[in-house]
């Protein structure tokens, strides 16, 4: 489904109740809205069975197939917040993997080099990617040997 950003953006400020802030690191690259996000993904893909926060993973869905570099951060601001391991798996089979198989060759140097310095990255998110989906070819054998040796070289 086309999400329309602005009504994204309109929905995301309805959810503004949320009490944890985004790392210092993150409001100097996201606007409040996609901080908002970030947090709400992490709400909505954790086991509280919190159907409220469930529209985070739409509104990411629509950033990165429409936005995707503006769904690159947020995706990493995911995983610096250190969430648990299944919402690691989550955003790896669905955000990233969606993002590799629409935009992969604008996307997998920077992800080969997170995968290089970041390890939840490497074995939380990208572990969790079916390579089979990422396009073109190449980027599916890159993200194949990045997940097969576990170490990014």
């Amino acid at each position: 489904m086309v999400h329309d950003v602005r009504n994204a953006q309109r929905r995301i400020v309805m959810h503004n109740g949320l009490d944890m802030p985004a790392p210092a690191i993150l409001e100097a690259r996201m606007d409040p809205t996609e901080a908002n996000l970030v947090e709400a993904y992490i709400r909505a893909n954790d086991v509280t069975d919190d159907a409220s926060f469930s529209w985070a993973n739409d509104e990411l869905r629509g950033l990165v197939w429409q936005e995707p570099e503006r769904a690159w951060p947020v995706i990493l601001a995911i995983v610096e917040r250190n969430p648990a391991l299944w919402v690691l798996a989550s955003l790896g089979a669905g955000p990233l993997e969606d993002l590799l198989q629409a935009h992969g060759p604008l996307f997998i140097d920077r992800v080969e080099q997170e995968a290089q310095r970041n390890e939840p990255f490497r074995r939380g998110v990208l572990a969790n990617v079916y390579p089979i989906t990422c396009r073109p070819t190449e980027v599916a054998e890159r993200i194949r040997r990045l997940i097969g040796n576990g170490s990014g070289e």
